[in-house]
Order: structure tokens, then C-alpha cells, then sequence
């Protein structure tokens, strides 16, 4: 499916379901929706990536996609963590928060 519309540079999928995660990946791809998109399997991996590269705005994702009900650091977690980081990562990251396959319903509209 092409559209008209300009395509997000960087997309961030927060999900400890791998199911989801390939479901996702695969409409965000098959739409256009993003040019890249990085998967991380739990909100420590995520926080991780987004340390590692706060001082590189070419790869800090436009919009994350978070879900809320995982292990360890949930995505409440994710959210406290992430208000700490510098302006530049809290301006370009736009937090979506999921819950059970919202994803697919917000792309496929």
C-alpha cells in the first residue's frame, strides 16, 4: 500500500511479545509508515538504545510505540526513565503508548 504522505525516518517498537513485534514491524514496512524501524524486546532494552544514542538525533526514533504490560521495567518504568533524559530526546521521541495489538489498528486506518 503507497501513500502520499511523507514516511517517519525512525520508528522504536517497545514490546517483550515477539509475535507483535514481527506483526508490526511487517505493516509498518509493507505501509511505508517508517523507513526504519528497531525493535527492542523489553523497556531496559529500549532505555539502553536511547542512552547510547541521545547525542545522535539521526538515531533517535520519531515515535515509540510502548507497551505498557511487560516484566522488569514496564512501560510506566520506561516512562519515569524516560522524563530524565536531555531535551533533545524528549522533543524528537514521541511516546505511543499500546496496548494489545493498538498498533496494528492505528496503522492499518
Amino acid at each position: 500500500m503507497q501513500t502520499d504522505t511523507k514516511s517517519i525516518d525512525l520508528v522504536m517498537l517497545v514490546d517483550d511479545n515477539d509475535t507483535d513485534n514481527f506483526i508490526s514491524k511487517r505493516i509498518i514496512e509493507i505501509t511505508g509508515f517508517a523507513k526504519r524501524v528497531e525493535v527492542k524486546g523489553s523497556g531496559k532494552a529500549a532505555l539502553d538504545y536511547l542512552r547510547e544514542n541521545e547525542s545522535k538525533p539521526e538515531n533517535l526514533p520519531s515515535l515509540i510505540f510502548l507497551d505498557i504490560n511487560m516484566p522488569i521495567v514496564d512501560g510506566f518504568v520506561f516512562l519515569y526513565e524516560f522524563e530524565k533524559f536531555n531535551e533533545l530526546v524528549r522533543k524528537k521521541c514521541k511516546v505511543i503508548i499500546l496496548q494489545a495489538r493498538t498498533i496494528n489498528a492505528i496503522l492499518i486506518k
